[in-house]
């Protein structure tokens, strides 16, 4: 089996597919992707969930298709719309949310290297900020295709995917962007609330002590006998947990960073004895 200390990276951004070939349908032409997917060739949306930098993808994104006048507005109205809990969100994520504001900030950063501009990456890492920060960055990318002659509303695709939070930017599509600042508030009290939960379980990732270990060369239902055989009496919550399953030989742990230790330990010693 062969483990990775680090959250697994499950993409970010919107991303459409299609055969960059000549094809039947595009006549071997040199038409754009717009011209052909307009045309019928199948492509399909795909969004994925956390694990990869969403603030620089957003401000390329907001400045190559001059995005930010509409994105700032988005960030407002979730923000009238979150106004009643805006206390309590600032208890999970201190440096509130405002990555527009953060892009000007990294500007500044780039031009005068004495000083500290914006938040740490930390925080721009931890659930509380990156869950609606990859969403918003999706949003964009969506709003990015149309101006390139892309609109999903009137070329639709074959299938539009979401991993973990990519569902709520499938939703988006599904709605054509019309309740975008919606579900952009909405991301945001997913995302406090993971924050907050995790907290409170001993689930925070610090340092090199992640909080999810992928897993790759093992069979799932072997991994999880191990699990179960480390796991801490009548505390579920405090121990590790088979949490996703990327395949057929590779999974992906959670729970707190030293009971994943643990298991990492054993599993380390089985190869070693295997081997």
């Amino acid at each position: 089996m062969t483990i990775n200390e680090s959250t697994p990276s499950h993409g970010r951004g919107s991303r459409s597919t299609g055969n960059a070939d000549k094809s039947p349908r595009s006549n071997g032409g040199s038409r754009t992707l717009a011209d052909r997917f307009a045309a019928g060739e199948p492509y399909a949306l795909a969004f994925g969930g956390q694990g990869a930098p969403w603030l620089s993808s957003l401000e390329e994104l907001a400045r190559d298709s001059a995005l930010e006048p509409e994105l700032t507005d988005l960030v407002n109205e979730a923000a009238v719309t979150l106004a009643p809990v805006a206390d309590e969100l600032l208890v999970v994520r201190s440096v509130g949310f405002d990555p527009i504001g953060w892009m000007l900030e990294q500007d500044l950063a780039d031009d005068d290297t004495v000083g500290s501009y914006g938040p740490s990456e930390a925080a721009l890492t931890s659930a509380a900020v990156s869950l609606p920060g990859v969403f918003l960055t999706q949003v964009a990318a969506l709003r990015a295709l149309k101006l390139q002659g892309l609109d999903p509303a009137q070329t639709p695709p074959v299938k539009v995917v979401g991993h973990s939070q990519g569902l709520i930017a499938a939703e988006s599509v599904a709605a054509d962007g019309a309740q975008d600042a919606n579900f952009l508030a909405v991301a945001q009290l997913v995302g406090a609330a993971a924050g907050l939960v995790g907290r409170r379980r001993g689930i925070i990732g610090a340092g090199d002590r992640a909080p999810m270990v992928s897993v790759a060369n093992v069979e799932p239902a072997r991994l999880q006998a191990i699990i179960a055989e480390l796991a801490i009496d009548g505390a579920p919550e405090r121990s590790a947990a088979l949490a996703i399953r990327n395949g057929r030989r590779r999974v992906v742990l959670s729970g707190p960073p030293a009971q994943l230790a643990r298991v990492q330990e054993k599993c380390e010693q089985i190869a070693a004895e295997e081997e």
